[in-house]
């Protein structure tokens, strides 16, 4: 069944969004945020990587100088990035649109069957998460340290309950890997704000 499911997400994705995955329909604008940051961060990747440098740590591009791998908007070693490792930043950025919200949707998924919830609400949780409008104006404006973030924080929440209520290396191991891919994500405030959610309901579920 979780196969099944899996399938079904997956054709939502391409039902929903494939027109992302055909060349030239990245939803941008001369006034996306992708023009003025994500791109210039993810052509200094593609450049260094593709000419045998490897990953840049240092953008001589802008101003004075600035980081470049330890910036965390660059979001160079995020997992929902990686096509930005491979093709050049405008030909990537729809395919990395539809990546993340196809990652909403299975995160999503999982986080609902992690709950206890039923097969089909979890499809609905996935078709809610997918569909979102926040994150489609996120995806429109083109902030994808944002858009990262905001995907991958339910599977922060889900692992800390998980890690409270059934404490041992499992639980750990999964939090830890939960709160990794959110600092991959590119956007710490997120982070952040949700650690200090996270610390004060660990303390009270630990006091109760």
């Amino acid at each position: 069944m979780k196969l099944r499911a899996l399938v079904f997400i997956l054709a939502l994705a391409a039902f929903g969004y494939g027109f992302l995955l055909q060349p030239g329909q990245a939803p941008y604008s001369p006034y996306s945020d992708f023009l003025a940051g994500s791109l210039p961060r993810a052509a200094i990747l593609y450049e260094s990587l593709h000419s045998g440098r490897g990953l840049p740590f240092w953008r001589g591009d802008e101003l004075s100088g600035a980081a470049a791998l330890t910036n965390p908007l660059s979001a160079y070693t995020c997992p929902l990035s990686i096509l930005f490792w491979l093709l050049p930043p405008l030909k990537a950025f729809g395919p990395t649109l539809w990546l993340v919200f196809l990652a909403a949707g299975v995160i999503a998924y999982f986080c609902g069957r992690a709950l206890g919830v039923g097969t089909w609400a979890a499809l609905f949780m996935a078709a809610a998460a997918m569909f979102n409008f926040k994150l489609i104006i996120v995806a429109s404006v083109g902030w994808l340290p944002v858009f990262s973030g905001a995907v991958t924080l339910p599977r922060r929440f889900v692992a800390a309950g998980r890690a409270i209520e059934w404490p041992g290396i499992r639980g750990t191991l999964w939090l830890g890997l939960a709160g990794a891919l959110a600092l991959h994500s590119g956007h710490l405030q997120i982070f952040y704000y949700s650690t200090l959610f996270l610390t004060v309901f660990a303390g009270m579920r630990l006091a109760d």
